[in-house]
């Protein structure tokens, strides 16, 4: 990668972190809370799009992408629970709604906590918020998480 495109991608990163921290500032939560942006030796982003690549069409909307993040996050966080909490935690997050019907949505959280169990379990963050930006290369992915 040219030292260009290097800064316009990390510039387009930037924006997208603030307009994470910007949404989560408004939470009370999350006020107080400092906000840093990726320091580890793989981005979480980058994770989170290897977790739901069995699930990704390359036609994939704007909406499409968002609407698997969001299950991305809804499955991640839930993998993350004691068994006895998961199912409370999963109906809750159905009943607000996705583009997918209930159970179909069900379906999805639920192959992709078994794939995070299976392939990602080493990865113990709490994923909190994303931004998705569509660019002519594909979507680009910022998201935010606790350790």
């Amino acid at each position: 990668m040219t030292e260009a495109k290097s800064k316009r991608k990390k510039k387009k990163s930037t924006k997208a972190l603030d307009r994470i921290k910007s949404g989560l500032k408004k939470e009370e939560l999350f006020r107080k809370t400092k906000l840093v942006g990726h320091r580890g030796e793989e981005k979480i982003s980058e994770v989170v799009l290897r977790f739901v690549e069995p699930l990704i069409h390359r036609d994939y909307t704007e909406t499409q992408w968002k609407a698997l993040i969001e299950l991305a996050l809804i499955s991640w966080n839930a993998s993350l629970l004691p068994l006895e909490e998961r199912k409370a935690t999963i109906d809750e997050h159905v009943r607000e709604g996705t583009i997918l019907m209930p159970e179909e949505a069900k379906q999805a959280i639920y192959e992709l906590i078994e794939r995070k169990e299976r392939y990602f379990a080493d990865y113990h963050q709490l994923l909190v918020s994303y931004d998705l930006t569509m660019t002519a290369r594909g979507p680009l992915l910022t998201v935010a998480f606790f350790c």
